[in-house]
Formats: structure tokens, sequence, C-alpha cells
């Protein structure tokens, strides 16, 4: 059986699934996902290209590799994997005097744009632009408290608790705004930083207006709302879980062992997308290591148990010359159990990325033998082994 074929047997439905271990999918683009790498890479005419190519003496293999990965752990997901722990965030959204808008949260940020995504989360949110945004993280004196960042959660738990939050803030800006311009509420529009009178946009005022009506207005504000203009919400999510799928394609040289990425694509889909060139860059870095895992990095100990990559001279990884153009596409499966139907991603590309490129390594060599690849990395000495046990008809080197 093909393994494409295979996946897509074993696909589970794409609508919200519990599995017989009690884990709550709540849906994804799972065929879908590995049908668009199918069309990026045109797998049939590729599989017919490997055959001829056989037959001159050049070795193409096409690894394939589905991935679902559980993100934004909460409460429900630590408590199902045996962690009796509370997994809340917490963010702060505060109107300043001259109208710019900070947002606080305990996520440390350490690559994954959290000054872009999370500030654009909390400009939607209110209805202000973007610019006029501040993010602040990390510091335990100002933030409220977070849970941390790890197991691809921030985008969901800090996005969660950003809009929560700045949903009550952009309720109160426009009771303001309504009594400044004495209307309903109901008739009040809060967009790129102005409040407008519905079926009368010239009648309006800006944020930078309302917040110095709420500060400095005295005894003309509303009774109902506070003048400081600002909330602290927190989120603890449900389960929520992105899919996609990787192939990669390889040459094998049989005479040296050498290994060369002909190609990478990737599906993902991370549930609505806060911004796609986070996500793509996300990605492309995530990828990267996985081909690391899959073909150059190694933790080395001596008999003594000393490492023998003490640095990075000592210690192999892939660069520019050996990570090929990877072309990604997007699906958007929103989440039903998450506010605003975000999941988490930032894991996706490494936990899928060193499988396709070792199945696609072990496709190669099985065109000398049957092949079982059991370790990584895989260097051109264990790939002439691989040939060499394939030969032999043993499968795995001794």
């Amino acid at each position: 059986m093909d393994p494409v074929e295979l996946r897509l047997k074993n696909c589970i439905p794409d609508a919200p699934y519990v599995s017989a271990t009690g884990m709550n999918y709540d849906g994804g683009s799972y065929r879908a996902a590995i049908h668009k790498t199918m069309e990026m890479l045109d797998y049939t005419k590729l599989r017919a290209e490997q055959a001829e190519l056989r037959k001159q003496g050049r070795y193409i293999g096409i690894g394939v590799s589905p991935y679902v990965e559980p993100t934004a752990w909460g409460s429900a997901m630590a408590g199902k994997n045996g962690f009796p722990v509370t997994y809340y965030d917490s963010a702060r959204v505060i109107v300043e005097l001259d109208g710019t808008i900070t947002v606080t949260t305990g996520l440390h940020n350490h690559g994954q744009a959290h000054e872009t995504t999370l500030a654009q989360v909390a400009a939607d949110a209110l209805g202000v632009r973007l610019e006029d945004v501040r993010y602040r993280s990390n510091d335990t004196a100002m933030t409220p408290y977070g849970s941390g960042t790890f197991a691809s959660r921030c985008a969901v738990v800090g996005g969660g608790s950003i809009l929560r939050a700045g949903r009550d803030v952009k309720e109160q800006l426009v009771r303001m705004a309504a009594h400044m311009m004495e209307v309903n509420p109901n008739d009040v529009d809060l967009y790129d930083g102005r409040a407008t009178v519905k079926g009368i946009p010239e009648k309006s005022v800006t944020v930078a207006e309302i917040a110095a009506f709420a500060h400095l207005g005295g005894m003309n504000r509303p009774d109902d709302v506070a003048p400081e203009l600002t909330a602290t919400r927190a989120y603890d999510p449900d389960e929520t879980y992105s899919n996609g799928s990787i192939v990669a394609v390889v040459e094998v040289d049989p005479e040296t062992g050498h290994v060369e990425i002909k190609k990478i694509v990737c599906c993902e889909d991370c549930g609505v997308m806060l911004n796609p060139m986070v996500v793509a860059g996300q990605m492309h870095g995530a990828i990267a290591q996985g081909i690391g895992g899959a073909m150059y990095e190694e933790l080395a100990y001596n008999e003594e148990g000393q490492p023998q990559a003490s640095t990075l001279m000592d210690y192999l990884y892939p660069s520019t010359t050996e990570v090929p153009d990877i072309d990604i596409a997007h699906l958007e499966t929103p989440s039903p159990n998450t506010e605003g139907g975000i999941k988490g991603m930032g894991e996706s590309g490494n936990i899928a990325a060193g499988a396709a490129v070792v199945n696609a390594i072990a496709d190669a060599v099985s065109a000398f033998g049957p092949v079982e690849i059991a370790k990584t990395p895989v260097g051109p000495n264990e790939v002439l082994e691989l040939i060499d046990a394939a030969r032999s008809g043993t499968a795995i080197p001794a």
C-alpha cells in the first residue's frame, strides 16, 4: 500500500472527535492537509519520475509525515496528562492618558514575535490602530500572573486573555464615547482608533479624546464607567489540536552515503492565524531544526559520560547550505474550544520534519532491499550501513 494511502486510511474524522483515550480533538483538516501537500508535489508524477530515475542509478526518496499536535496546555490538558496543576494565563489592557494602549502578560517571548502578534490581537479586540499598542511582558513587578511559555500555548492563552480584556475595555470606551456624543452606546462603532455614530460618520471622537475625557473629565464622566479604562482577564483554555503534513524529497548517493534534500513541502493548520508571515517563519525554523535532528545533530558522550560537543565548533547543525527552499501552504480550521478559534503551532514543524526526512531516506534506500532506520542522526556512514544491510536482507544494520 502506498504510504499516503495508508495515512489517509488512518486519518481521524475532520469533525470534533473523542479518542479511545479520552482526548478531545477539536477538529481539523487531517485529510485536506495531506491532499494539499500531494498537490504541491504533484505526487503521482513524482512517484513515476522516481521509478525512472532508479533505472538510471539515481535513488530518490519521498517521506511523508502528517501530524497532530496538542497545543495550548491549560488545566484540562494538564490533568489528562497527569499534571494536577492549574495552567491559566492573564492579560491586562490599559488605555493610557494619551490614548495609547498598554498590554501586559506573563508570557516570555523568545522569538515568536509576541510584540507583533499579541499586539495585533489587542488592536483588533479594541478597534484601535496597531501602532498605538505597546506590548510588555516578563517583568513580574508589572505583569499579571501567567503559567509561562511552553507547549505551543502563547497565541491561544495570551491571545484569549487579551481578547477577553480587550472586549471589556472596548465596552468601556464605547460607553464613554456614547456619553460624550450624547447617543446610545448601541449606536457607536469603534474602529481604527475612532468612535463614530452609526449613520453619522462625521460625528466622532478619537480614543485619545475618550481617554483624556475619562481621566480628566471630572464630574462630567458617566457614573457607570471607571475612569482608568482598564481590565485584567484570565484564560484557561480547553484542549485544542493543530495538524498538518510535511513531505520531504531526498536523493541518496549509494557510493558516498551523501543525502541531498531536494525539496520540502508543508501544509499546516493552526486554526485562525494571527499573522501568516509569523506562522510561516516559525514553520521554516522548526523544519530546519527537524532536519538537524534527522541528519546532523548528535549528543555524543565518551565512556566516562562527558559530552563531546561542548561548543558549537564541535557540534554539527544544518546551515543555509543544507536547508532547501521550503514551500508552505496554510489551512484554517477555527477551533470551537478557544477564544478567536486560535490553535498553537510553535512545535508543529519540528514534530514532523525529522520523520519526513528519515522516511525519505528509508524510501530511497529501499531500492536495495528492506530497510528500517532505528536511530538518528542519519549521516553518510549510517546511510552506507543501511544500504549494506538492505542488500544483505537484514533490514537493520548490525
